[in-house]
């Protein structure tokens, strides 16, 4: 499928990123209402500029410019080491013979540049596409059919992942994903959950793992706290997934008082989407594979949509503030951007009751990755399912 059409604007001290809205579908789905400010200004299909004060623009890493972004999905097989080849820099992380898919093509600081996903963990990096082009080949029909990445995005086509997968459940007795979201708020976010966060990875002795799903509008409102969990994670005091739960998160009730979030027909979620990344990749941050719908609230039309930008979404079984408690495998979602106690409340009881078992092992809480389904679908795939035509 050719890129769409994109176009450059700037957002405070760093370019972003708008584009063409597509015609969504009216078939949507509502599940709950979201602890987060209602806003009451019109949304339109661009990407409208965030109404923050001058002194709460973000102060950017490295001096980074992102410019034509768009999505893309396209193989390559990582070549063997050779010692009379210039050296591969990301030899640790892509050795020889890993499958990749590039996902996003872009401009970072002049220089054309890709986010790549590795198989089998499908961890992006960023990577510079003259280098990828010196180190791999475009892959094969067969070894796309055969990735993980291609069976995991056939699998979820039409469907969320909201717990961990059944095999890893297995040992020890209690076994989670923790994850925060940081809807967009005027309230100062909840210090003492990072407290916790961070003195639990002290006593573990490493980096606690944490999901933070994060928006452009809290990022953009908050930097303080935002660079604060850009240095716990560069410092390696707590092992960061930056979940994507978009840029605007929006949040019109239609005339009955429902929320419908990015399934509202005149959001353009491809929109929200990608103008989140371009914020994170302009903070140093490499963005995920994961994003978490705002509300949980997702129908057909956009979890289609969400599979063809290449992204897992990340639900939630225990959304804390209306559960009793953690569950073995579950995917544990609080608020810690000020607007929700009743959920955090719960979770400090839930760390001071499994503290014990969490320094013995018999607890753990798990990164997103362990929510793959990899391995649980025998369907055969078809080319058609993986490439964009």
């Amino acid at each position: 499928m050719a890129p769409r059409e994109t176009v450059d604007v700037t957002i405070d001290d760093g370019p972003l990123l708008t584009l063409l809205s597509q015609a969504p579908e009216k078939h949507q789905t509502s599940r709950a209402a979201h602890p987060v400010e209602p806003q009451t200004s019109k949304r339109t299909n661009s990407f409208a500029k965030p109404a923050i004060s001058p002194d709460a623009e973000i102060d950017h890493l490295a001096g980074r410019e992102i410019t034509n972004y768009h999505e893309s999905r396209s193989f390559y097989v990582i070549a063997p080491a050779d010692a009379a080849d210039r050296i591969w820099e990301h030899e640790a992380d892509l050795p020889g013979n890993t499958l990749v898919a590039a996902i996003r093509h872009f401009m970072m600081n002049g220089e054309r540049t890709l986010l790549l996903v590795r198989d089998g963990d499908l961890k992006a990096f960023v990577v510079k596409e003259e280098a990828l082009k010196r180190h791999a080949r475009p892959a094969r029909d067969q070894e796309i059919q055969n990735s993980d990445f291609a069976k995991t995005f056939a699998l979820t086509r039409e469907r969320v992942i909201d717990r961990i997968r059944d095999d890893i459940t297995a040992q020890p007795a209690l076994s989670f994903v923790l994850t925060v979201d940081l809807c967009q708020s005027r309230r100062t976010w909840d210090q003492d959950l990072f407290d916790r966060l961070l003195a639990l990875s002290d006593l573990l002795g490493r980096p606690l793992d944490v999901g933070i799903a994060i928006t452009g509008k809290w990022a953009l409102r908050h930097k303080h706290n935002f660079g604060a969990l850009k240095r716990w994670s560069a410092q390696g005091k707590l092992n960061i997934t930056w979940i994507n739960h978009s840029m605007n998160h929006p949040l019109r009730p239609d005339r009955f008082g429902n929320y419908h979030f990015l399934t509202d027909k005149e959001v353009d979620l491809r929109n929200d989407v990608l103008s989140l990344e371009v914020l994170l990749l302009e903070n140093g941050i490499t963005p995920s594979i994961w994003f978490r719908f705002p509300g949980l609230v997702y129908d057909r039309r956009v979890l289609r949509e969400l599979n063809d930008l290449s992204l897992l979404a990340l639900d939630a079984n225990v959304w804390l503030a209306n559960a009793a408690r953690i569950t073995d495998g579950a995917v544990v979602l609080v608020h810690g951007n000020g607007n929700e106690r009743a959920g955090l409340r719960k979770l400090f009881r839930e760390l001071d009751k499994h503290q014990g078992k969490l320094l013995a092992a018999e607890t753990e809480i798990l990164p997103a990755r362990a929510a793959l389904p990899i391995g649980r679908s025998d369907a055969p795939l078809l080319l058609s399912q993986i490439l964009f035509r």
